[in-house]
């Protein structure tokens, strides 16, 4: 094998104001219709450089400008990658992208996302659903838990992963909450949200919270049996404002045994604390 130098290829420049891309993806054409458009995902943990995006660019290459998919947050998030797979069955490509925030002073966090397509519309809001992972059931087995962030019919969807590959092995999919409404349905608003998972020291199934998001609520979801082929799960409402319910946390912060679950109201500008006691 014989490497030859060759002059013959000539750089062209695409953008200059994506500050640290971490790679350039091939985006799938069905999502705009463009071939030969990339998904380019950006930033670091590098201070000054850490609110990153997934960034479209459509040809041609010269004089576009880079056009984000990722909703704007408080939080400054830099992605990685990006996979493209038809997440609810709605006919459109979504996005499934890593994430992380590495603040200076406080614990790193990293996230699996998946960007709900719009309606292959690069001018509307893409959705995110944090995807997150638990054993659910007590078989031993990790599900993926989806929230599926809608404006007029947002669900709460477990899968369960084959046991073998999963990339060749069946994915079943669970339903356990659906007719989740934002309070508008104004551009960029949707619920459900996310998930914490909590384990229950005398029970094979931990219980679920959930954030509303924009409904302006938060949610328990119980197994109602200890069976690990029953997927069906009672949803109560303990927390209602009129304003978005951001993600959820816990912790013992007293030491009494009893989790606490944080709530934070945007509205309100409040944190409520709840104590989730055990029967």
């Amino acid at each position: 094998m014989l490497l030859c130098l060759t002059t013959s290829i000539v750089p062209t420049v695409i953008v200059d104001n994506i500050v640290w891309p971490n790679g350039i993806i091939s985006a799938d054409e069905r999502i705009f219709g463009f071939p030969y458009s990339i998904i380019v995902p950006d930033k670091f943990l590098v201070s000054s450089k850490t609110k990153g995006n997934l960034y479209l660019i459509p040809p041609p290459f010269t004089g576009q400008q880079p056009i984000p998919l990722v909703p704007s947050e408080q939080k400054l998030w830099f992605y990685h990658d990006a996979v493209f797979n038809d997440m609810d069955l709605d006919g459109y490509v979504d996005i499934v992208t890593a994430r992380a925030n590495v603040p200076l002073v406080s614990q790193p966090v990293g996230e699996l996302i998946w960007l709900t397509n719009p309606g292959n519309s690069s001018k509307e809001i893409w959705i995110i659903n944090h995807i997150a992972d638990a054993d659910l059931n007590g078989d031993s087995r990790v599900e993926l838990l989806v929230p599926c962030n809608d404006v007029k019919n947002g669900s709460f969807v477990v899968y369960e992963l084959p046991i073998d590959d999963f990339r060749s092995g069946e994915i079943v999919k669970h339903s356990l909450a659906t007719n989740f409404k934002p309070l508008s349905e104004s551009k960029g608003r949707g619920a459900s949200g996310s998930a914490l998972v909590v384990d229950i020291y005398d029970q094979r199934k931990p219980v679920i919270t959930l954030s509303g998001d924009d409904d302006g609520c938060a949610y328990l979801l119980v197994a109602q049996s200890e069976d690990v082929a029953d997927w069906n799960y009672t949803l109560t409402k303990f927390h209602q404002v009129e304003s978005t319910v951001g993600q959820l946390s816990g912790n013992d912060i007293d030491n009494d045994g009893n989790l606490k679950i944080f709530v934070p109201s945007y509205g309100q500008n409040q944190i409520t604390i709840y104590r989730l006691l055990h029967n």
